[in-house]
């Protein structure tokens, strides 16, 4: 697979939003079109706009952009992606959503904006059908269910309610880890599918987190997840769109502070 073109762009404050958000579009427009890429991805992520972090000007950890920039990526669509520092949103993305919600895609033949991770990837088959990927829904959904109780399980701290919400997200990974002993290398067989660019960044999300904040490998405990997961990983698209698992730690850690208050 031919490695993308991913342009990474960052805009520094100025006295007026409203000319830096003009500004904003056009520089990235005008690199889009010397490019030709298709698409305009807005991700979470850190600009590189001076800010003391290790992470400055790196692709964040969000597994709904993760999804999106995938399917990108399988599909061999050139992009442009353009970090927002979703502690400090720009006022430009409130363009592309009332909420300046990330990922969100602007289609650089129509500059329609696309928000929502499902209607993006639904929106790029329809739009560039070939090579196919399929659509959301048109298949067993595996994993349903899976982050809703992985965030639950996090926000439990009372031992009998921690007992219990990791039963039920144990449930929902013995659901996934039965379906793949059956299901090699991914969920449809050989080729991968829209099913496996939700799953996998989920899975990756919910292997480092309870290992690092429970003490539960669930790679080991399920091996057939595991397996999944390494072959996921091994895709080329999974290396061109992959971000530090030391962000995904740090990044839940703080919202584990939160959950306990």
């Amino acid at each position: 697979m031919r490695p993308m073109l991913n342009i990474h762009a960052s805009v520094r404050p100025t006295p007026s939003p409203s000319l830096s958000s003009r500004r904003q579009f056009l520089t990235v427009a005008a690199k889009a079109m010397a490019g030709k890429e298709r698409f305009e991805v807005a991700v979470k992520g850190l600009p590189k706009d001076g800010a003391k972090s290790s992470f400055e000007g790196k692709l964040g950890d969000c597994p709904f952009t993760h999804r999106v920039l995938l399917t990108l990526e399988e599909k061999q669509i050139p992009y442009v992606k353009h970090y927002v520092n979703t502690h400090d949103k720009p006022e430009w993305l409130s363009e592309a959503h009332p909420e300046k919600k990330v990922p969100a895609v602007k289609d650089l033949n129509s500059n329609k904006w696309i928000a929502d991770s499902a209607a993006i990837v639904d929106y790029i088959e329809d739009e560039i059908p070939e090579p196919p990927l399929g659509k959301t829904g048109d298949s067993k959904n595996v994993g349903e269910g899976l982050f809703p109780a992985f965030v639950s399980y996090l926000q439990s701290f009372d031992k009998a309610e921690e007992k219990e919400k990791r039963s039920y997200l144990r449930t929902k990974l013995q659901e996934i880890d039965t379906f793949l002993q059956s299901h090699k290398p991914y969920i449809h067989g050989k080729s991968v599918g829209p099913n496996d660019l939700e799953l996998a960044p989920k899975l990756h999300h919910v292997q480092l987190v309870t290992k690092q904040f429970k003490d539960w490998d669930v790679y080991t405990a399920f091996p057939a997840i595991g397996e999944y997961a390494g072959a996921m990983q091994n895709r080329q698209s999974w290396k061109n769109t992959k971000y530090e698992d030391g962000l995904v730690i740090q990044e839940w850690g703080d919202k584990v502070k939160s959950f306990k208050g």
